[in-house]
């Protein structure tokens, strides 16, 4: 029997993998067995699905300051500096928002960039020094020493928590695999923590980026759809409708508006513009239009306490945790629960968030937030983030609307409830491009494609180099 390791270190990467059936499809042959790495103490008590070949185990720590730790942010700080593929435009505002918001962080980040900050040769250097150390903590070396792994599966490896693993893999001849985890991680998140084997990604976007910046080769890439989107692919019955409705004391007989937020450092007037639209939706509906307040799992529902509407209902998904870096578990209930929410939305309303493919591959109307209420500088406006690469994608599919005011907002959400259909085709064409493949078959594809990985039928990061 051969093992797998999985390192599964943020909530959205467990929601992901784990409650997706990932993990159930590698295990079912009864031939692999899955060790699986999360910051959960008791995840093997939460889900449902264990058996023999199914193994939890706890996320080893990293330090905060560790050489290794500070070496990738110097790696990854040069990378940017370095690469002048215009994708990378996001990590320059970023750098340039840093300077105006957190001078000290800023100032810090020049230094661990110094000296001759666009240097290849000087990247090139580091980046071998880098992975010829061997200076792997112990509790790795045991893990390894014990299940002995054929495969190294890292769900977010831009974050030091995996790095380790695929550091020890890689020194010992271990396949790894990565998972891009997000549509935005490949232009706003700095380089890898460490080369891999080959490579997930959603969509052929994200290919085109693992190549042209990072410099992966296209036979080592594969396309896998979005694993949490497998469910929207499932028949929705209009029957549940009713049943949805009442359970989250919605009234089934009046418009609904999804309002989704944002983590509240990043849009800190979002309370505000939603009262401003509830206040003036029932002026102008008399009070026959309610809202759906999703809260994001990096959001504090504390910072809506003042709207108290009969038309306005909270949905706060997912179970706090502590340990998580975004905060709240979701599982497949949560998925679930988010597919009903906009299935049987009229219209969805966010700022930029990935909410917006999860819309769009259900063909419901978007707007984005695009304006500020009281006057901003740009490194602290919402306008900033609508210059990033990704969300780019957005405003130039056309799939959604942009609300440049609060005035254009209410006038977007009254154009939308009279007309669902607007920029259907736009929507069609955007969640083609974003999703790849929407037939519930993306957990399929990952397992199918790790267990090809584990019995060599992938090309690897070596075999790719022999072919250049």
């Amino acid at each position: 029997m051969k093992t797998i390791f999985v390192t599964l270190p943020v909530g959205l990467s467990v929601r992901n993998i784990l409650f997706t059936g990932v993990l159930e499809k590698l295990t079912a042959s009864g031939h692999v067995r899955v060790v699986a790495f999360t910051p959960i103490p008791d995840m093997a008590e939460r889900y449902q699905g264990l058996n023999d070949n199914l193994v939890f185990e706890p996320l080893p720590a990293v330090p905060r300051y560790t050489p290794s730790r500070i070496i990738n942010r110097m790696l990854s700080l040069r990378f940017q500096q370095i690469n002048s593929d215009p994708a990378l435009t996001s990590n320059k505002v970023k750098r340039k928002s840093l300077r105006a918001t957190n001078p000290k962080q800023y100032l810090l980040d020049t230094v661990l960039s110094q000296p001759l900050p666009k240097s290849k040769i000087l990247q090139r250097l580091l980046t071998a020094f880098h992975n010829r150390s061997a200076n792997i903590p112990l509790t790795y070396q045991s893990l390894f020493d014990r299940y002995k792994p054929s495969l190294v599966f890292a769900t977010n490896p831009h974050g030091m928590r995996e790095y380790y693993f695929l550091k020890y893999a890689k020194l010992n001849g271990i396949t790894t695999v990565g998972m891009i985890h997000s549509w935005d991680a490949l232009t706003t998140e700095g380089c890898l923590v460490a080369p891999l084997d080959s490579y997930f990604v959603w969509n052929q976007v994200m290919k085109s980026e693992l190549i042209s910046i990072y410099g992966a080769h296209a036979a080592q890439i594969r396309l896998t759809g979005i694993p949490q989107f497998d469910v929207y692919a499932e028949p929705i019955p209009d029957e549940r409708r009713e049943e949805f409705f009442h359970q989250h004391g919605l009234d089934p007989a009046k418009l609904t508006v999804l309002f989704a937020t944002s983590p509240g450092g990043l849009t800190p007037e979002e309370p505000e513009i939603l009262a401003g639209l509830v206040d003036a939706l029932n002026r102008e509906y008399a009070g026959n239009v309610q809202v759906l307040v999703r809260i994001h799992q990096q959001d504090d529902v504390q910072r809506y306490a003042s709207i108290k509407d009969s038309n306005v209902v909270f949905q706060i998904p997912g179970i706090q945790r502590q340990n998580l870096d975004d905060s709240r578990l979701m599982d497949q209930t949560d998925i679930r629960l988010l597919r009903d929410a906009l299935a049987y939305s009229d219209l969805v309303i966010n700022t930029a968030s990935t909410i917006t493919i999860d819309a769009v591959a259900l063909d419901r109307p978007v707007i984005n937030i695009a304006f500020d209420l009281h006057e901003r500088n740009y490194h602290e406006s919402v306008r900033r983030y609508f210059d990033w690469v990704h969300v780019q994608l957005i405003v130039k599919s056309g799939a959604t609307r942009l609300a440049g005011s609060f005035d254009e907002l209410v006038n977007l959400t009254s154009r939308y409830l009279a007309g669902p259909a607007l920029e259907r085709e736009e929507r069609a064409r955007f969640a083609e491009s974003m999703c790849y493949k929407m037939d519930g078959k993306s957990a399929d594809r990952i397992s199918s494609f790790l267990l090809a990985a584990l019995n060599a039928e992938l090309v690897t990061n070596e075999t790719a180099a022999a072919d250049r």
